[in-house]
């Protein structure tokens, strides 16, 4: 069953790189488009009988899913990426690539300009999910970043910012973010926790 499915999955990503290489040709010839539009359906297809599987494992899994998400990135189609990702956690919210896939799905949202929708999914991602290292850095990380960027409110900053400290001391500027802490205290008018976040701000001047 392994080899069948890993078989079938390098056959379908085969052909559906393929499919997509032709790409720069439809815009002189629409007749090749369709017939290239008509065999990415089809690789897709082929994509999802085998996410289908009962026996895949997590790592094919994650694969398969990731080659679908990447075709739907690839031609910016988050009408229909989203609802694919956001069905692949509910069906399996233990699935350990899940925090992954809705970063996937909270990028698609800040790029259709749902900003507050994406802060949703930073935030769901950073207090229900694993975290997971993505391209070398943590997706907590980067969610607690981005939450930082996209909140209104003080007081939710200051949540975020006290957890990107205390859980990434030494991938943070540590005085920068200490003085950040006590503009965000500031502006909520506790002048103690400001005062105190002052206080760890002045050994990193």
């Amino acid at each position: 069953m392994f080899l069948r499915t890993a078989a079938a999955f390098c056959a379908a990503t085969v052909l559906f790189l393929t499919s997509c290489g032709g790409s720069r040709a439809s815009v002189v010839n629409p007749e090749r488009a369709a017939s290239e539009d008509k065999r990415t359906a089809r690789d897709l297809a082929e994509l999802f009988v085998l996410l289908a599987d009962p026996g895949i494992k997590d790592e094919e899994r994650f694969a398969v899913v990731q080659t679908i998400s990447d075709a739907y990135l690839r031609t910016k189609d988050y009408g229909r990426l989203v609802p694919f990702l956001t069905g692949v956690v509910e069906r399996d919210a233990s699935d350990p690539y899940a925090a992954h896939y809705l970063f996937t799905v909270a990028y698609a949202y800040l790029q259709s300009g749902a900003r507050d929708v994406a802060a949703l999914y930073f935030d769901r991602i950073v207090k229900n999910h694993p975290d997971l290292i993505l391209k070398g850095e943590s997706i907590h990380k980067i969610c607690l970043e981005r939450l930082l960027e996209l909140s209104p409110s003080p007081v939710r900053r200051i949540d975020y910012r006290r957890e990107l400290i205390a859980r990434f001391p030494d991938s943070v500027d540590l005085g920068v973010s200490w003085f950040l802490l006590g503009k965000e205290y500031e502006r909520i008018g506790d002048w103690d926790a400001a005062l105190s976040a002052y206080q760890k701000y002045l050994p990193h001047l």
